[in-house]
Parts: C-alpha cells; sequence; structure tokens
C-alpha cells in the first residue's frame, strides 16, 4: 500500500506548486488581458466578424474554465474523501483520547506532559489537512492554468 507522506516537506512542496501555478497564471492573464483589450479597442466601435467571435468565445471560455474548476474541486474532494476518510475518524479519535486524558491528569506536571503530546499528535493532523487543502486549490486554479496558457499561445501566433 502507498502511503502518502505528510511532513513539512510535503507541505512546503504543495505551497511551493500551488505558488508557481498561481504567478505563472496570473501572468498569462495579465498578458490575454493586454491582447485582447488592445484588440477590442483596436476594432471600435464597429468590430468584425473576428473580433466579435473572439468576444463570444471569452465568455464561454470563463463559464467553461467556472464549471471546470466547481468539479475538479468536488473531484479533488471526492477523491481526498475516499483516500483519508478512515485517517480523519483515526486522527479524530486520538485527539479526543488526548484530550480526555489531559482532563484527568492528577497533577499539573502530567497534564503538562499530556498536553505536550496532544499538541505534538496533531501536527502531523494539521499538517494532512493543509496538503489536502492546497491540493484542491490546485484543482481549482488548474483550469484557469490550462486556458490562460493555451490563449496567450493562440494570441502570440495571431499577432505574428
Amino acid at each position: 500500500m502507498n502511503r502518502r507522506r505528510n511532513g513539512p516537506a510535503t507541505l512546503a512542496a504543495a505551497w511551493s506548486r500551488l505558488a508557481w501555478r498561481t504567478g505563472e497564471t496570473m501572468l498569462a492573464s495579465s498578458e490575454v488581458i493586454a491582447r485582447r483589450s488592445t484588440a477590442a479597442w483596436l476594432a471600435g466601435a464597429t468590430p468584425d466578424a473576428h473580433e466579435r467571435a473572439e468576444r463570444v468565445r471569452m465568455v464561454s471560455e470563463k463559464i467553461d474554465a467556472s464549471l471546470e474548476c466547481g468539479s475538479a474541486v468536488g473531484a479533488k474532494v471526492l477523491e481526498q474523501a475516499m483516500r483519508s476518510s478512515g485517517q480523519w475518524w483515526l486522527d479524530a479519535w486520538r485527539l479526543q483520547l488526548g484530550l480526555v486524558s489531559l482532563a484527568t491528569s492528577a497533577t499539573p506536571a502530567q497534564a503538562q506532559a499530556r498536553l505536550a503530546h496532544v499538541a505534538a499528535s496533531a501536527v502531523p493532523m494539521m499538517n494532512r489537512a493543509a496538503v489536502d487543502v492546497l491540493e484542491r486549490s490546485s484543482a481549482a486554479l488548474a483550469p484557469v492554468h490550462r486556458r490562460t496558457g493555451a490563449n496567450v499561445r493562440r494570441l502570440r501566433l495571431k499577432a505574428r
């Protein structure tokens, strides 16, 4: 069975992937907006058929990308639930047992030791949760990233 890694390195890698993809998407989006705005300005009040088709394409792409983003997040949540549901229940049970243990401490020193144990056991849980959220964010961004990259390539070729 393949075990999923959930340490700090995995969390850092997930943040890095999301940040990189976000940066690429922002740069591509700004170029697409600049190229389309320039084309719309040059077309003036009476755009030709090609320019009208480009505007229709722009609107339909946004609708399609929104639907794809929602679907991607839903699919990722389902995948994570199927993969991790047992782990989530186990984490919740361990945390609950740790808190009960903390509440039944006989001495302040025992309570302090148990609190340290509960806090330390919560770190991997929080790492898993953070990686899951970052994976969902990446899944939501993927369709937009793909479309903006394709638009930049298409509009660059069109400008030649």
